[in-house]
Order: structure tokens, then C-alpha cells, then sequence
């Protein structure tokens, strides 16, 4: 027997165009959430200190858990071995330092933590990847597809 998931492809610059209602939506639908950070030297530095920690301080009470060093997250795998993968719980309160930030889907051009994803049971539902400017949602319910419609690729 083979079961497939539903997954959709999202039109990257439709969602970056609704920042706020995107992030609202996948907060309420989350546990948790990602992202990635690049390392500054001294790399053993610990705790890890990174580009964009102005923009994660905020976050560190809802910290759940960090891999310094990391070469894989949702949507992408590399070389570079100087990456950190923080994991936060999706809350009111991290929703609105989030919505505080300059556009999270222009990470890039702003110098924010990159591929924000989101997770639910444990499992990556919303994921980006943001130098590819590419968005999807997988394992996708009614309501998902529903609120997504507007924004598919």
C-alpha cells in the first residue's frame, strides 16, 4: 500500500507581499517553528553567537532547542558547517516579535534569520527557503488548502 502527502508549492512572492496574514495563519496551525542563523568567529564561541542575533534576542525565552554546526534543515542541505538551526515555540508572543521584524520572506535582503519553518506534531508543515525564494506546505489539510489557494504557485 502506498500513501502519498499533499503537498503545495506557494508562489514565494505572493507570500511575501502578505507577510503578516501568512505568519498569523501558520503561527495559529504550529507548535514550533526554525531558523537559520549564520556563526560569527570565534565559532566555538558558546552559547553560539550569530549575524543576526539582534534579531533573535527577543526570542530566547521561547528557545527550545539550537544545533550549531548545522548542515541540514527542512529544504536544504550544505558544506558550509558554520550555520545554527534554532527551534522556537509558535506563540502569541514570538508571533509578535516576528511581525515586529522587517518582511521574514525577505530575509535575504534584510539580514534576518533565514528559512523560517513551521512545525506541528513534531513534523515540518510550512517551509522556506529563502536564497531560493521558495515556499511549500505539506502534509496539507482542508483548511491549509483553503488559505493557501491565494497563494500557490
Amino acid at each position: 500500500m502506498c500513501f502519498t502527502v499533499k503537498s503545495i508549492a506557494l508562489d514565494y512572492e505572493a507570500i511575501s507581499q502578505n507577510p503578516r496574514k501568512v505568519l498569523e495563519y501558520v503561527f495559529k496551525k504550529s507548535d514550533s517553528f526554525s531558523v537559520v542563523t549564520d556563526l560569527v568567529r570565534p565559532y566555538s564561541k558558546l552559547p553560539p553567537c550569530c549575524k543576526q542575533d539582534k534579531w533573535t534576542i527577543g526570542l530566547r525565552e521561547y528557545l527550545i532547542s539550537q544545533e550549531a554546526g548545522a548542515r541540514e534543515w527542512p529544504g536544504t542541505r550544505t558544506r558550509d558547517g558554520h550555520k545554527v538551526l534554532s527551534f522556537y515555540k509558535a506563540c502569541r508572543q514570538t508571533r509578535e516579535i516576528l511581525s515586529a521584524w522587517p518582511n521574514v520572506f525577505r530575509a535575504c535582503e534584510r539580514g534576518l534569520p533565514e528559512d523560517i519553518c513551521f512545525y506541528r506534531g513534531g513534523k515540518v508543515w510550512f517551509g522556506t527557503t529563502s536564497h531560493e525564494r521558495t515556499a511549500d506546505v505539506l502534509a496539507v489539510t482542508q483548511e491549509d488548502e483553503a488559505f493557501f489557494d491565494a497563494f500557490k504557485a
